[in-house]
């Protein structure tokens, strides 16, 4: 068999090969980063500070002010988030949808500096997303060293 490609009037939408591959090049995604080298404090209730976009396709959907990403188009979205901090205390990162908590992440031990989680949550066009910090205790997370990064987040429609 050939392999297919849909394109619109100035790019291509989608090619399957012939392996039964499936790629979308404007599927909306996005890694993003803290281009603070070091560490930036997160407080307690506040929007982990993520200013940095890494790598983007299928539009402008992220606000490095708000540090918000809006849903550009309907469907379940991959939330992949990762954060490293300055001392060992227990930490809660939330994944906001439309400033509701939809998804905790609770590390009660103090001995950690490293947090991760990944989920899938369904969004409408123009819902938002946003990872908080949570309990009481404001976190230093380190955001990058040069062209490394050890804290980010990555939003990623799935269909």
């Amino acid at each position: 068999t050939n392999a297919m490609t849909i394109t619109t009037n100035t790019a291509t939408a989608m090619t399957i090969d012939n392996s039964g591959r499936v790629t979308m090049p404007n599927q909306p995604s996005i890694v993003l980063g803290g281009s603070t080298g070091g560490y930036a404090t997160v407080n307690s209730g506040s929007v982990a500070p993520f200013n940095n976009i890494e790598t983007q396709t299928g539009g402008s959907n992220y606000n490095t002010s708000t540090y918000r990403y809006t849903a550009p188009v309907a469907g379940w979205y991959q939330v992949t988030f990762h954060a490293l901090s300055q001392s060992e205390i227990e930490q809660e990162w939330r994944l906001r949808k439309n400033a509701t908590i939809v998804r905790r992440n609770f590390q009660p031990s103090s001995s950690i500096r490293s947090w991760s989680f990944s989920t899938q949550v369904y969004c409408a066009v123009n819902d938002y997303l946003e990872i908080e910090s949570g309990l009481s205790n404001n976190n230093n997370i380190y955001m990058s060293s040069g062209v490394n990064m050890y804290s980010w987040v990555s939003y990623r429609l799935l269909g």
